[in-house]
């Protein structure tokens, strides 16, 4: 299973390197106008029951969608951060970011002095998801791990050709409740069968 995940997360990866950067800066944009979209939907909702939200995000690498830009809601963001083998959440506004070298890639993550929270939207990295809201992370497991015990709702974003029909999944993977991707918004729940 291991292997099998590990040669699509290469194949992927590499497709996304190979794309020309105008590309990906469109195609970053029209995702964000739907991202946006979905979670001005959901804050609408939680509003009409009285609720303040916090949404979890995180730092874009240079191979993920950069979602960050233009976000309206900058005041209710908190980002990742590993403490240990987990990821805790912490209040933090894009500029107050802090970089930190972790596996050999350099992450930008909010300071120890800020706030610890538990997102009530979660904005999550991948490197596939499918229709049926299956992840494929970068194999450490932290997501899957945070996402066990987490019952907010739970939006994966990528590119349009990051989208597959089926993913190598076992008893470990969390799957999310939306994709969103630069073409379409996908409600996951509409494609899962038997579960």
């Amino acid at each position: 299973m291991q292997e099998a995940k590990n040669v699509f997360r290469s194949q992927i990866l590499k497709l996304i390197r190979g794309q020309e950067k105008n590309k990906l800066m469109k195609w970053d944009e029209q995702l964000r106008a739907l991202l946006f979209s979905l979670v001005n939907d959901l804050l609408v909702q939680r509003s009409n029951q009285n609720q303040k939200c916090i949404i979890g995000g995180f730092s874009s690498l240079d191979d993920e969608v950069s979602w960050e830009l233009g976000f309206p809601h900058q005041d209710q963001l908190s980002y990742p951060v590993v403490d240990q083998d987990d990821l805790i959440f912490r209040r933090s506004d894009l500029s107050d970011l802090k970089e930190q070298v972790l596996f050999g890639r350099t992450f930008k993550v909010p300071s120890s002095d800020k706030e610890i929270v538990t997102p009530d939207i979660l904005i999550i990295p991948g490197v596939a998801f499918s229709a049926r809201g299956e992840r494929l992370g970068r194999g450490k497991g932290f997501y899957d791990r945070y996402l066990k015990n987490f019952s907010g709702t739970r939006i994966g974003i990528c590119y349009e050709l990051q989208l597959l029909d089926k993913l190598p999944s076992n008893n470990q993977d969390e799957n999310v409740q939306y994709v969103i991707t630069n073409q379409r918004i996908i409600d996951c729940s509409k494609n899962r069968t038997g579960d």
